[in-house]
């Protein structure tokens, strides 16, 4: 059984360098390279994570001198059996990348990885008696369809304590919103940074956009007119394939069962803001003085430490075609964001935007960190744009109406990538489910940059302009013309 030699290791960095560009998505390279002490990822079906763990996991076993095992347990025996048979296939790899056997595959059996420091790779049952006097790397998968999940996350959290490096992964697909996984997912969520996960959320969107389908359809590359056109009647397979809506939002959406996403990425994707040609089109982070505007609203979510402070502002026009009380269409014609930025600073940009006298009405997000902002916003505007407290239901209500001008095809959305995916990260959510009354519900979201600071930003402008009477509108008679830029 021969070691890694200094040499040995060289060229296999080189090799991996190499795999990172050609072979690995962005999502999974940043998990290979990911050094975290526990991660936990939230994610579709059938997207390469089970592939690229076994990667990282022979890597480890070869590149160090000492040994360390890997536990590896899945919600049955077939799916581990699976990873298994990758640490074989990536060991094959790099025996034939450098000509000799670094790891001696003939050692191997249905169950175990043997490599040539004394490292293993184990693959245990669900029971959580499995994990009790073993140490190493720890990785749960499917930890959401496992029978015991609390039990086993017991057993094998203790088995990483005397190694300065090991791992605890917890990896799985939803299984409904009373899951302790789904817990941990937005407790990742809600405490950003300052949580014991480095957190991952992956929906099946998400990794198409990263290169999924191009990889999965390569033979089929020639008969699309593009990329995007590839990309959508994959996902469109995919979910026309599946007994219903909740089961692809649960399987490949990241969305739990009675927690629903309020707005998918094809109704997005469709009322992105286009210019005359029909490309994206960027939107000002300001308001022109010198143009001539329709009615405005404002919307201003106040960021903590670390998340965005936006303004969003949308123009009103109306559709004479449509009944009455669906005849007011928006699009945003100023979307500024901030963060990390001291309130003083926030102060003056916004006061540029508020100050315009094409502005009728608006709401700031007075919470306890936007309050001092937001009663400043009060003052300067003589109370047009004010003061707004975010109560449950209230939330509830600007989020319902936000869905329903997205479906209705009533205003344009923003098609900077950050905007998008923080508008699509927000679900409706139901807590309590055991209770009599069915439990309650809330709305919430997050990315790995934001917390719904867009969404709710351009909520609170939808809002002001539903409790607003004027007469004022100009006319959008299209929804070419509602989603174009002059």
């Amino acid at each position: 059984m021969a070691k890694l030699s200094k040499a040995a290791k060289s060229e296999i960095q080189t090799d991996i360098s190499k795999t990172l560009k050609s072979i690995l998505l962005p999502y999974q390279q940043r998990y290979l390279l990911d050094r975290s002490r526990y991660i936990l990822w939230e994610k579709s079906r059938r997207i390469g994570v089970t592939w690229v763990s076994a990667l990282k996991s022979v890597l480890k076993r070869i590149s160090r001198s000492e040994p360390i095992d890997h536990l590896y347990s899945s919600a049955d025996m077939t799916a581990a059996i699976e990873w298994l048979g990758y640490c074989r296939t990536w060991s094959e790899h790099f025996n034939v990348l450098l000509g000799e056997e670094i790891v001696p595959l003939g050692t191997w059996t249905s169950e175990i990885g043997r490599y040539a420091n004394g490292s293993r790779a184990l693959i245990l049952s669900s029971n959580a008696k499995m994990f009790r006097s073993k140490q190493g790397d720890v990785t749960l998968d499917e930890y959401a369809h496992h029978e015991q999940p609390g039990e086993i996350y017991k057993a094998a959290q203790p088995c990483m304590m005397w190694l300065a490096d090991a791992q605890l992964e917890v990896i799985s697909s939803h299984n409904g919103p009373e899951h302790q996984f789904n817990r941990f997912c937005r407790e990742a969520e809600q405490k950003g940074k300052k949580q014991r996960f480095a957190w991952y959320r992956v929906t099946l969107a998400d990794a198409v956009k990263q290169g999924l389908a191009i990889k999965v359809w390569k033979d089929r590359i020639k008969d699309f007119d593009s990329i995007e056109e590839l990309n959508n009647a994959f996902i469109e397979d995919i979910r026309a394939g599946c007994a219903t809506d909740e089961d692809y939002e649960q399987e490949y959406n990241c969305c739990p069962a009675k927690q629903s996403c309020l707005i998918s990425p094809d109704q997005y994707d469709r009322l992105v803001l286009k210019d005359k040609d029909q490309q994206s089109r960027q939107i000002p982070e300001h308001l022109e003085y010198d143009r001539s505007y329709g009615e405005l609203f404002v919307g201003i979510d106040c960021g903590r430490k670390d998340d965005f402070t936006v303004v969003w502002v949308w123009e009103k026009g109306h559709d004479p075609r449509a009944p009455r009380h669906m005849a007011a269409v928006y699009r945003p014609v100023c979307v500024r964001w901030f963060r990390n930025t001291p309130f003083p600073e926030q102060e003056a940009a916004i006061r540029g935007i508020v100050n315009h006298p094409a502005i009728s009405k608006g709401y700031i997000d007075m919470g306890a960190v936007g309050r001092s902002l937001a009663d400043s916003v009060q003052d300067i505007t003589g109370n047009v744009v004010e003061g707004f407290a975010m109560s449950r239901p209230r939330m509830g209500e600007m989020a319902e109406r936000l869905r329903a001008f997205v479906q209705q095809n009533r205003c344009a959305l923003h098609p900077e990538p950050i905007v998008r995916s923080d508008i699509l990260s927000v679900r409706k959510m139901q807590t309590n489910t055991t209770s009599p009354g069915g439990g309650n519900w809330s709305y919430g979201g997050s990315t790995r940059l934001s917390h719904g600071d867009f969404f709710w930003a351009a909520a609170l402008g939808l809002h002001a302009a539903a409790l607003f009477d004027s007469d004022g509108s100009s006319a959008i008679t299209t929804t070419t013309e509602l989603l174009s830029v002059n």
